[in-house]
């Protein structure tokens, strides 16, 4: 009987002597509580940050915009966090919330709300989600409400004799960009020029929205937002367009928050029809560094004695059309991954802050199914020893067939070996003859100075 209580007694005496190492791992673990999730017809602030649901409910009219508000505190040892709302019913709708970064110190509470605008009639779920240090969304809650009323007439919308009375606003979501500049293409069309999530502190930061197929419009509004830690910091409330019933192909709606402080930022994107509540299309995270300083010896050439070639790689783009923007620069329309078989494949490099070489080269190698199929490098291009501040170097592949292709990008300096730098993949499918969606508009007949003064040609 001894014997059986000693065997016992020590596993529990080692177990109260580890205790406190468990609890301090406790402590410092990853964490934070969920508070709840409620809905209703608004918010109000009621502290410094600090925000409330007005109205709670989950029956909703369809001339009444939809709130959710979610909580969570004790928020421990977390870097970067952030909430994303799902609901799923008659039209789908998905929402991002500003990153979050308590950068591992402790917060005490957030309060994070969103607004969904109206909604057609119908059942709906919501779904409020969080990501921690970049892991995939976790489910907090999920909440069911109802929207009643009709859906063939608002009285927020107005009637034009010349077009069909204004029915619910629809549209089709693009893009958000980020980048350093905008360049007109004529005909209400833009192009961010530059596009980058990284900025030194002395360079302008631009943002640009894309929608198409609005319809069901009287007006609409664009609001960019600016957020440092989840705070926010700056709003640019473009102009309200006019529409007036009419169906608009596509809108470029783009700000310029000029030149920021070097941290950590969120922009958010929004739109409002018909002087109505907005709605987030979407949200993306850059980063502000401080500004650039040239290297001491940028005036002072030296022999590479110790072939230690330097350079920074910054990113590879891949798009159907490159334009030439002066001065050695290059920049890509609609960066993307999907192309079709019809589409050109054209690949554009940017490496900075070359120096300690005579001489480099880019290659861009590209292959299907992990089969070599081609690969083009660039002539070389001389640096004799002084400093480059960038070089952008553009290959083209033509048209592809339909399958999955990967583009390896690498880099030789001074005639030695070539050094890997990044893999792009890309998927292009078989294109029709005929795009579905495609009208046709008309056909001209004129000489080119009459295209000129149309602004054609």
């Amino acid at each position: 009987m001894l014997k059986k209580f000693t065997r016992i007694l020590i596993p529990v005496i080692i177990l109260s002597l580890l205790m406190p190492f468990f609890e301090l791992n406790a402590a410092t673990a990853t964490s934070y509580r969920y508070r709840l999730t409620k809905m209703g017809a608004g918010t109000r602030q009621t502290g410094q940050w600090e925000y409330e649901i007005t109205n709670e409910k989950y029956d909703f009219s369809t001339n009444e915009s939809v709130f959710a508000l979610s909580r969570i505190f004790a928020i421990t040892n977390i870097s970067t966090f952030q909430f994303r709302y799902e609901i799923r019913g008659n039209v789908n709708r998905d929402m991002l919330s500003p990153v979050y970064r308590p950068n591992k110190s402790w917060w005490a509470e957030i309060w994070y709300w969103d607004e969904f605008g109206k909604l057609p009639a119908g059942n709906y779920s919501l779904n409020a989600m969080i990501s921690v240090d970049g892991a995939a969304f976790k489910k907090l809650e999920a909440k069911t409400f109802r929207v009643t009323g009709s859906n063939n007439y608002d009285s927020t919308f107005e009637y034009n004799n010349n077009y069909n009375s204004c029915q619910n606003p629809s549209y089709e979501y693009q893009y958000m960009q980020t980048g350093k500049s905008v360049r007109s293409l004529g005909a209400y069309a833009y192009e961010m020029q530059n596009q980058s999530n990284t900025f030194y502190s002395n360079e302008e930061v631009y943002a640009m929205v894309n929608n198409t197929h609005i319809k069901g419009v009287t007006t609409f509004k664009i609001k960019f937002e600016l957020f440092v830690n989840g705070r926010l910091y700056k709003t640019n409330e473009l102009n309200e367009l006019f529409p007036n019933c009419q169906i608009w192909a596509y809108n470029y709606s783009w700000t310029n928050f000029g030149p920021l402080t070097a941290g950590e930022y969120t922009i958010k994107s929004s739109i409002k029809f018909n002087k109505g509540a907005y709605s987030t299309l979407s949200s993306k995270n850059i980063s502000v560094v401080s500004n650039y300083v040239q290297p001491a010896f940028y005036n002072n050439p030296r022999p590479n004695t110790n072939n230690n070639a330097q350079y920074g790689y910054n990113w590879t783009q891949l798009s159907t059309m490159g334009y030439y923007d002066g001065y050695y620069r290059y920049t890509t329309s609609n960066p993307r991954t999907y192309f079709g078989s019809n589409e050109e494949v054209q690949v554009l490099t940017r490496v900075s802050g070359i120096y300690n070489v005579n001489s480099f080269k880019i290659r861009h190698e590209l292959s299907r199914d992990g089969n070599f199929v081609s690969k083009i490098e660039s002539p070389e291009r001389y640096v004799n020893y002084k400093y480059m501040e960038y070089n952008l170097t553009q290959s083209n592949f033509g048209r592809l067939g339909a399958g999955n292709y990967d583009i390896r990008v690498f880099i030789s300096t001074d005639g030695g070996a070539w050094q890997y730098l990044d893999t792009k993949s890309i998927t292009v499918t078989a294109a029709t003859n005929i795009d579905a969606n495609m009208n046709y508009n008309w056909t001209q007949v004129g000489t080119a100075d009459d295209f000129r003064l149309l602004g054609i040609y």
